[in-house]
């Protein structure tokens, strides 16, 4: 089975605007997104068997998908913004063209936004399955014992 590996690029990454003690709590989640990802693609290719990841290049799912299908000895067909003149392809026209060429069979979606969005509609105008998975909101974990609860220093 050929399937798309989409969703927001914010997947599995840290959020820039921490400080303090919430870096190392940030980093947590991040990393436990990034599990839970590389997780649910082994386990949805236990049931589907994948014969090729397709995917974007932009970060947070898409890489993710990419770097699964490494660990995994799955063949990945990836799919870079194209120069078009003087300006770089949208990833709208990215997700576009990597639709209509790649012939999928299924779509998985991690998170969204809305160029997300008008993928998986444009998908399931072709007909494409789309399997959305949410990201499970891990518990945010607590900073050691003894850290100061503000981003000040002692």
């Amino acid at each position: 089975m050929r399937v798309i590996i989409c969703g927001s690029r914010n997947v599995g990454r840290p959020a820039s605007d921490v400080e303090g003690h919430q870096v190392q709590a940030e980093v947590a989640r991040s990393s436990d997104e990034r599990a839970f990802v590389l997780e649910t693609l082994s386990s949805l290719h236990a049931e589907f068997g994948f014969s090729a990841i397709i995917a974007g290049s932009e970060g947070g799912a898409e890489r993710l998908g990419s770097s699964w299908a490494a660990l995994n000895n799955v063949p990945l067909v990836a799919f870079v913004r194209e120069r078009r003149g003087f300006r770089k392809e949208t990833i709208d026209e990215r997700n576009m063209r990597m639709l209509s060429s790649s012939r999928p069979d299924r779509i998985i979606c991690f998170g969204a936004g809305e160029s997300t969005e008008r993928l998986i509609a444009s998908a399931q105008k072709m007909g494409v399955p789309v399997k959305r998975v949410e990201i499970a909101r891990l518990p945010q974990r607590r900073p050691p014992a003894g850290k100061a609860m503000t981003g000040a220093r002692a």
